[in-house]
């Protein structure tokens, strides 16, 4: 059983349900049924949570075709949860906390895990790395 990749899905999909109940707030509150309605905060919330399921999904397959091509625990921990910070710091900034920086640091440690699943990957299926 792939344990890590698990236990990080199960983080993801609760912090995709907190991203989703913020944008189903905003909905209600601002009474937009479709779209951003031209609301700034609606716009945001939107981005964020959209920007999640763009990058998250992706990110869990090449950790978890990591873990099952033997990654080692170092880089399946580590990874997992400097997903957890990037996604947070850059959600974060997008409702409201951090501002600008924030989402530039969860932006670069996000290319960054995509970097390094990608290359560990290539590098396991060419035999490059052991």
């Amino acid at each position: 059983m792939m344990t890590t990749t698990i236990t990080f899905i199960g983080i993801f999909l609760l912090m995709l349900t907190v991203l989703s109940a913020i944008t189903s707030g905003h909905r209600a509150k601002y009474e937009i049924d479709f779209g951003d309605g031209g609301n700034r905060k609606m716009m945001r919330a939107l981005r964020a949570q959209g920007n999640f399921i763009e990058y998250v999904p992706m990110l869990l397959i090449g950790m978890g075709a990591s873990e099952y091509a033997g990654a080692p625990g170092w880089l399946l921990w580590t990874g997992g949860w400097v997903l957890v910070v990037a996604r947070l710091s850059h959600a974060g900034s997008l409702l409201g906390v951090g501002g600008t920086p924030g989402r530039l640091f969860g932006t670069g440690l996000t290319w960054l895990l995509l970097t390094v699943f990608g290359v560990y990957l290539i590098g396991r299926s060419t035999g490059l790395i052991a």
